[in-house]
């Protein structure tokens, strides 16, 4: 994992490719009378989706004595079929049902129904104002799934970024005083064996001087030798 950041790139540049909307509509058909809603599901697996392909729409009625003993209920055709409990008087303010079998799905019932009120779960097609899945996406930064649930998203990427800044600032600090070291090696060899061409021009200079100097000497020498020999021919 340790290039899986380097790795991250854009794969999608179409925000209609985003799916944003849920998998599985609900909706309340036009005759019902009575006062009961349904929320919108949540789906968090594949199984028997989209719904056109595993039968079909799965459709919920509302029946006062669903099972046939006095117990109030939604009978269900489609889908897991079967009936589930739901008692208005005690039960009003919400009740959450799962289909375990249909992408987990998750649904919740409130208020009071009448008796043939239907409430319909179909694919999300087409989809338009649904953005469900975005919500629960940006939800996600705060939620601690990570590091043993100890992390959200947030806090472990600005976790990452400190890390990286300190290692970063002590790799800086390291270069400068390594530097700093190298440079002071390089003018102490510098100070012993090496050679300062400044210095060395100036001294070329200075021998060049004392060589003509020489030069000069040797003439004037050369000079005072032939007279004294001249005066000693006469």
């Amino acid at each position: 994992t340790r290039l899986g950041a380097r790795n991250f790139g854009l794969n999608v540049n179409d925000p209609a490719q985003i799916a944003l909307t849920g998998a599985i509509r609900s909706e309340a058909t036009v005759s019902n009378l009575g006062s009961a809603t349904i929320s919108q599901p949540s789906v968090n697996n594949a199984n028997n989706t989209p719904l056109s392909g595993s039968g079909g729409d799965i459709t919920m009625t509302f029946d006062p004595d669903a099972l046939g003993i006095g117990v109030p209920g939604f009978a269900v055709t489609n889908g897991p079929g079967g009936v589930l409990p739901y008692d208005p008087a005690t039960e009003g303010t919400g009740k959450t049902f799962t289909f375990p079998g249909f992408g987990g799905t998750t649904f919740t019932l409130a208020g009071t129904p009448l008796n043939g009120d239907t409430f319909v779960l179909s694919d999300n097609t087409n989809a338009v104002g649904d953005n469900r899945n975005g919500l629960l996406l940006a939800e996600l930064q705060q939620d601690s799934i990570l590091d043993q649930g100890n992390a959200n998203f947030g806090g472990a990427y600005a976790e990452i970024v400190a890390s990286v800044g300190t290692a970063t600032r002590q790799a800086e600090i390291s270069l400068e005083a390594q530097s700093s070291l190298l440079d002071q090696a390089v003018q102490s060899r510098d100070s012993v064996s090496g050679v300062n061409l400044d210095e060395e021009a100036a001294n070329l200079l200075r021998y060049q001087q004392a060589y003509q100097a020489n030069a000069q000497l040797i003439a004037v020498a050369d000079s005072l030798f032939d007279s004294l020999l001249g005066a000693v021919a006469r």
